[in-house]
């Protein structure tokens, strides 16, 4: 696939930016490996919108509703709400939609992965609560994560190529540290946020999301004498 150009345009007061792709919008994925300086935590604002394509290719977006150097709520395409840390790759923080409600009662992080840089690793316990909206039950859970940064690449999707860090985030059961969920993240230090990410379940399952394009939200002005 070749980028032919880079379109920039406002619309609602928002920066739009797409591809114009040659030939069609599939992507070869990993091209080859390269080099990066380590990364910084990225930096959300309210309007970010990322719009990607799916295994089935239907589109799905995830958009910044609001947005602190703590943590960010995104919505997607669906109208399902979450709220994730600085860190984008340590689990939802709180999240609703149409059936349950949940949040994290505590998240305890080992190690650290940023500033993204490879080799790095990290262990993350979350105990969580979740509610069924329909009968009101209660129920609370732990999960245990790994992750490690791998060796940069260069990814390939339909919004264009991009020099990615690859991360690589395993579920353990708390019990029996079996492998019950693998999640993989190219994500983009130029862009601050990931092209592609993939989760694989123990049952064979595979769901993926390639980036098609994105769009910044206007940042905000302070407000006059302030």
């Amino acid at each position: 696939m070749t980028i032919r150009s880079l379109r920039y345009a406002r619309l609602g007061g928002v920066l739009l930016i797409t591809a114009t792709l040659a030939g069609c919008l599939g992507s070869k994925g990993e091209i080859r490996t390269t080099t990066l300086v380590p990364a910084p935590l990225p930096a959300y604002q309210q309007g970010d919108l990322f719009t990607y394509r799916d295994e089935k290719g239907r589109t799905v977006t995830r958009e910044v509703v609001a947005s602190t150097p703590e943590r960010t709520e995104w919505v997607t395409e669906s109208g399902y709400r979450f709220t994730k840390g600085a860190d984008i790759f340590v689990p939802q923080l709180a999240w609703e939609g149409t059936s349950s409600r949940g949040r994290a009662l505590s998240v305890k992080v080992e190690g650290g992965l940023w500033p993204l840089a490879y080799r790095k690793s990290s262990a993350i316990t979350i105990d969580y609560e979740k509610t069924d909206k329909e009968t009101g039950a209660v129920r609370r859970y732990s999960e245990l994560w790994r992750c490690r940064v791998n060796k940069p690449r260069r990814f390939e999707v339909p919004a264009g190529d991009f020099d990615t860090y690859k991360v690589v985030c395993k579920r353990h059961d708390p019990e029996t540290d079996a492998v019950t969920r693998t999640h993989i993240w190219y994500y983009a230090p130029a862009l601050g946020h990931y092209v592609k990410r993939i989760k694989k379940y123990a049952d064979g399952r595979r769901k993926e999301i390639s980036l098609v394009s994105w769009r910044r939200g206007e940042p905000k002005l302070a407000a006059a004498g302030g």
